[in-house]
């Protein structure tokens, strides 16, 4: 059995490597942030619409003490996410996250802010969620304009696979137990409510998005030094197709 995890819209990808010229370099721990954009935000002395934090899951699976809200197309569920820590089956622990070849570069911080850093305490204290990624192959894939991080596993001997999130106060009371299947597909998503509630990856007509390049400036809610006006960032770009999510809802990627 395999597992997809797909990261999709405002979501920070830090490298922890410890070489001192790249610490994308080789198998090393990540760790995916989600910065909170529960109530909207400001940065760069730009608005930023509320953004949301969300574990969705389309196939059969069986939730502990977590309310799903729906999503389409059925049976999708929402998991709200709200100051948790992620841990799923498998990627929590291992030797590190091998390395495409393109981890996770194509929109990286160091590319608009080379002296802007991310602190680890800081940047969970911003965070509507994070989570530790120990194994698996990330790559940066294209879908509906957006880059969209895909972490795999594969040869999975078990029958389920669990999520479960642990809230500030240290405790693990939620879970998700996803059922067998061929392959099991996570998605960790940061976006606007209404998109986040339509498939923005698959196709879908439901929900106009008009591209909006202060979307990005979410990602620098986690710096400990972040950029304070005329922020730099991805340029709004047509999506591939006409009513989907463009560019500035990728993910970014850390330094």
């Amino acid at each position: 059995m395999e597992i997809l995890i797909r990261f999709i819209g405002i979501v920070t990808l830090a490298c922890l490597g410890d070489d001192p010229s790249d610490a994308c370099k080789g198998n090393i721990a990540m760790r995916a942030y989600l910065p909170d954009g529960s109530k909207g935000a400001i940065m760069c002395n730009q608005g930023i619409d509320a953004h949301q934090a969300y574990i969705r899951i389309s196939q059969p699976h069986t939730p502990t003490n977590w309310t799903p809200e729906p999503c389409d197309p059925k049976p999708c569920s929402l998991y709200k996410l709200k100051g948790d820590e992620i841990f799923v089956d498998y990627f929590s622990k291992g030797g590190g996250v091998s390395n495409s070849g393109n981890r996770p570069r194509k929109i990286s911080w160091r590319n608009y802010y080379p002296h802007i850093m991310l602190d680890q305490a800081i940047a969970e204290s911003r965070s509507a969620a994070f989570m530790d990624l120990n194994a698996g192959t990330l790559e940066m894939i294209t879908k509906k304009g957006m880059w969209v991080g895909h972490l795999t596993l594969g040869s999975i001997p078990e029958n389920e696979v669990v999520i479960a999130a642990r809230g500030k106060n240290g405790v693990t009371t939620k879970s998700i137990k996803v059922h067998k299947s061929t392959k099991i597909t996570i998605d960790v998503v940061n976006l606007p409510p209404a998109l986040a509630a339509d498939h923005p990856i698959e196709p879908g007509e439901k929900h106009k998005h008009k591209p909006a390049k202060e979307h990005f400036y979410l990602h620098y809610l986690l710096a400990r030094n972040p950029p304070t006006k005329d922020c730099k960032g991805p340029e709004p770009l047509l999506a591939l197709e006409s009513r989907a999510p463009d560019i500035s809802c990728s993910n970014s990627g850390y330094p």
